[in-house]
């Protein structure tokens, strides 16, 4: 993910701000939404890069959506210029603050938050046809 400036026809100051540390080939499980929180965070869904067979460094792709050392299958929470939320639900070595808000997703090609009810809601493909309509928690799996 990028951020940069629209004038005069152009973007120019053009700058990195979110990038995973696990890359993956393929075209299945990409997730890609993104979601303005009302505390000006960002949500981005990463997917968990697909379905057996397809192996990533060794183990089945899927399974790293219960592996909160990489982002995919998870919901992504960052500030607008890149930095993880100092009130990140988990936490890395040391304390440090994890960017990830929710894993365990499957592939999540629906993002809104409800400013009525003040909830995340999240759709996700299912196994086997069974798509499903979820509130995302952060820290939760």
């Amino acid at each position: 993910m990028a951020r940069a400036v629209y004038a005069d026809g152009q973007l120019g100051n053009l700058k990195v701000i979110f990038q995973t540390d696990l890359t993956k080939s393929g075209t299945q499980h990409f997730g890609s939404r993104l979601c303005l929180l009302p505390d000006g965070s960002l949500l981005v869904s990463i997917g968990d890069g697909g379905n057996p067979p397809t192996r990533l460094n060794g183990r089945l792709i899927h399974e790293n959506a219960q592996d909160t050392s990489n982002q995919l299958g998870s919901l992504v929470r960052i500030n607008d210029d890149g930095s993880i939320p100092e009130d990140s639900p988990l936490k890395g070595p040391q304390g440090k603050p994890l960017d990830i808000f929710s894993f365990g997703h499957r592939d999540i090609p629906g993002l809104a938050y409800d400013p009525i009810r003040k909830k995340i809601w999240a759709t996700e493909h299912g196994a086997l046809g069974g798509d499903e309509l979820n509130q995302p928690q952060a820290g939760m799996n």
